[in-house]
């Protein structure tokens, strides 16, 4: 069977990680008298539920990227004074104990939903911690997987709510995946092969330590970080609070269209980047690094993407270089960009 983490969360297994994030809505989503998801991300929409039901947040190309915590504490306190209830979702790390603590501080019985599918077992969260209902993740980021299987974990505060909820459902039901695993069981064929891939992802975690995965996640971005402001480009997320230790979004030039630098990227080293999403296709390429990745790894990536650069007619300067200062010697590098205060 599966286990039950501390705080008595349950952890679920479903198909993809697109579904668990629905998985993880929709029992819960008609229990409350009206909701609102604050979508900062492609795919956290779940089906069937109106688009009005959600908070835009601004992509991290603007200055306002950053969600200010008074602002959803504002709005819990309105909610909690119409006796409504919410379903508050994000997707930002560093915002998850804002978010939990203005629910907290307004007595509002909202229900914390967190997306992490790019996040776990890459960077710090802590689910019980950090008082979250529902979590939803995927098996082919920071658990080094092939997409396949997607997982939610659950409060006892979010079963009762999808207990009270009419919305119909029925691959995206809870309860038949609960009562199964008390028996060791799916209620449905599980994804076998990537189960086994799991448990020695898994080990390979505990053999590192979760300390060393998240320092070398730590390590590497900021090596990325570097090589984007040594080519004279702009990282995506305009706040340094909200760089992402698993992935850089990269804005190009004006007039260049970033699907073209992949294409070249791709056709010339054999090396595939992340797209543009939604409204920042075209404008952006993600470089991805988490999971089973490594030093000379990066820097293999950082080469490619400054060769496919300058093929593109981009003058950059030597991000390589500097990346490369970087993970040769990390503290000196820390020590040159911050001196010591005296």
């Amino acid at each position: 069977g599966i286990p039950k983490p501390a705080g008595q969360s349950y952890r679920l297994v479903a198909r993809k990680s697109v579904v668990s994030n629905q998985q993880a809505q929709l029992p819960v989503i008609k229990a409350c008298v009206d909701a609102a998801l604050i979508r900062e991300g492609l795919y956290e929409a779940p089906a069937n539920v109106p688009s009005d039901l959600f908070i835009e947040i601004i992509y991290g190309m603007d200055t306002s990227s950053r969600v200010d915590a008074s602002f959803r504490e504002s709005f819990l306190e309105l909610s909690a004074r119409a006796n409504r209830k919410h379903t508050i979702e994000t997707t930002q790390e560093e915002q998850l104990w804002d978010v939990r603590a203005a629910i907290n501080r307004a007595g509002h019985s909202a229900l914390l939903l967190v997306d992490t599918v790019s996040s776990l077992a890459s960077i710090d969260y802590r689910h019980d911690e950090w008082g979250v209902d529902v979590m939803v993740t995927g098996s082919q980021k920071g658990l080094m997987l092939p997409p396949g299987i997607g997982f939610n974990v659950v409060s006892p505060k979010a079963l009762e709510a999808a207990k009270r909820s009419t919305f119909p459902r029925s691959y995206f039901d809870w309860a038949p995946i609960i009562a199964a695993n008390k028996q060791g069981f799916f209620p449905y064929t599980p994804p076998t092969l990537l189960m086994f891939g799991l448990r020695e992802s898994l080990a390979m975690l505990r053999e590192e330590g979760l300390e060393n995965v998240f320092a070398r996640h730590a390590r590497l971005a900021e090596a990325t970080r570097r090589a984007v402001r040594a080519w004279g480009l702009e990282i995506l997320a305009s706040d340094p609070r909200e760089y992402s230790n698993t992935l850089t979004g990269i804005i190009v030039p004006e007039g260049l269209d970033s699907d073209a630098v992949r294409s070249t990227i791709l056709e010339r080293f054999d090396m595939s980047l992340g797209v543009g999403l939604g409204k920042l296709k075209g404008r952006v390429f993600r470089i991805g690094h988490l999971g089973s990745f490594n030093d000379l790894m990066l820097a293999a990536t950082l080469c490619g993407v400054q060769m496919g650069l300058k093929l593109c007619g981009v003058e950059v300067g030597d991000g390589v270089g500097a990346a490369l200062d970087y993970l040769m010697n990390p503290q000196a590098a820390e020590r040159k960009r911050t001196p010591a205060l005296v």
